[in-house]
């Protein structure tokens, strides 16, 4: 009982001075209060019906009512109030039975001195007892919503003690094994091999963090039920249960999502074998145009048979990407930094003798979509064969570096820098159609770039790593 709250009393007594002599004894007694006092018949019924008391007091012989009748009438009314017989006499055998009847206590006049801590009991007693039943109306209501939804539960739910003895299970559980619930319950999990791992001295991590935060648990399992065989996803967690820990597992069939699974996998190595050889004929193809190419430049004159081999290296550019895909495990993207390396040393090797020019490569890591690595290798291709062929001239000794760098804008930076004969002026001539080639395709990435002469020349390609589509696609 709170100390500090006014406890609201009906008193119903006949005797006024008696009523006097019990308010001043709380009062005395620092017990908050607010008394009403009561004489008659119909007053105590009218206030019956009104309510709104804490605690009742009834003097034990009241003009107008038979013996106890009033306690009787309260105790209909009200069966959780608390109620105090008060008595000027009272033997042993009446005190019995005014306990019997629904009092909760009672106290002698002649012993006022207990009536205060009296009040305070029956009032304390009374607030234990509702609340109680409030905690077992809520518990009761809890398990009829368990219950509930443990027997719609559109999944299987088998509870499982310590000891692994299967104790509980819903008609989905029956269903899913194709067997009465008589059958399943108190039988061990054992017996049904997925659930044989619930129970005493259960170790497996699965089971072991069961519930805990931050341990996802669940495994898929085959299992054989109703003489076929069937897939499941088996979820585990920890519940009390007899003063101990038991599981509450939640058995999911997913035997329709795994075969759909199987056929979107059995698809996708199908549509992988058939890119594979996409890419495998169109280098074939490509590689086809190469030789014609070159068959063609050794029929022609010096300036023909120069442009013949210029297309004949950017196709062969263009196969080596082809190539790089046949080979990739990720078919979308093509590791950048191993093409360069093999696109640059093949040029530098193949370059016409004296052999001068060493090279030296500074590649980040990074992949690119299709659509972004070709028209990215051409303009590296382009960039190269123009040092090769422009900055070292006659055999002219130097070196060739190449640099691919993030650039820290969400973005790339391809460099390409040799300490050669100068040839900025190539930036923007008209005649030169490897460089219009490279202006075109950094605009097709959405990039830009400069051109500059820095102790031989530098080329300076900036582009978006979003740059995964043409524009204007």
């Amino acid at each position: 009982m709170n100390a500090s709250r006014e406890l609201r009393i009906l008193y119903l007594e006949d005797n006024p001075l008696d009523v006097e002599l019990t308010r001043s004894r709380l009062e005395a007694e620092g017990l908050p209060h607010r008394m009403t006092h009561l004489r008659t018949r119909a007053e105590f019924l009218d206030a019956m019906q009104k309510g709104g008391f804490d605690v009742l007091m009834i003097d034990y012989s009241v003009p107008g009512f038979a013996s106890l009748e009033a306690l009787e009438i309260a105790r209909a009314l009200y069966p959780d109030a608390p109620i105090l017989i008060i008595s000027g006499t009272i033997g042993e055998e009446i005190a019995i039975d005014t306990m019997r009847r629904g009092a909760n206590d009672y106290v002698l006049k002649n012993r006022i001195s207990r009536l205060s801590p009296a009040l305070r009991r029956v009032v304390q007693e009374a607030e234990d007892r509702r609340r109680r039943k409030e905690a077992e109306k809520a518990h009761r209501e809890a398990e009829a919503r368990y219950r509930t939804l443990f027997e719609a539960s559109p999944e299987a739910v088998f509870l499982i003690d310590g000891q692994g003895v299967i104790r509980d299970c819903n008609p989905e559980a029956e269903r899913l094994l194709d067997i009465p619930a008589a059958r399943i319950v108190g039988r061990p999990g054992s017996d049904f091999g997925f659930l044989g791992r619930f129970g005493a001295g259960a170790a497996e991590p699965s089971v072991r963090d069961a519930g805990d935060p931050g341990h996802p648990s669940p495994s898929e399992e085959r299992i054989v039920a109703a003489g076929a065989s069937r897939w499941v996803e088996v979820i585990p967690g920890r519940v009390a249960m007899d003063g101990g820990q038991g599981f509450q597992v939640i058995v999911r069939e997913i035997t329709g999502r795994k075969q759909a699974d199987e056929r979107i996998q059995n698809s996708l190595r199908e549509k992988e074998v058939m890119l594979r050889e996409i890419h495998h004929r169109v280098k074939n193809n490509l590689q086809i145009i190469c030789s014609l190419l070159a068959f063609r430049s050794a029929e022609s004159g010096a300036g023909r048979g120069g442009m013949c081999l210029d297309c004949r290296d950017r196709i062969t550019t263009m196969s080596l990407i082809h190539e790089r895909l046949t080979h990739a495990d990720d078919l979308s993207r093509i590791p950048f930094r191993e093409f360069a390396h093999s696109l640059v040393s093949e040029r530098v090797l193949s370059a016409p003798p004296p052999r001068r020019v060493t090279f030296e490569l500074e590649l980040a890591e990074a992949t690119f979509t299709l659509p972004l690595a070709v028209p990215l290798a051409l303009i590296l291709n382009e960039l190269v064969n123009r040092a090769l062929r422009n900055s070292f001239p006659d055999g002219r000794k130097g070196i060739l570096r190449v640099g691919l760098t993030a650039d820290g804008r969400n973005g790339w930076t391809l460099e390409v820098r040799d300490d050669g004969v100068a040839t900025a002026a190539e930036a923007g001539s008209d005649t030169d159609i490897g460089m219009r080639l490279v202006h075109m395709l950094v605009e097709q990435i959405r990039g830009e770039w400069t051109f500059s002469s820095e102790n031989g020349t530098v080329c300076r390609v900036r582009f978006p790593a979003a740059a995964d589509a043409p524009v204007g696609s």
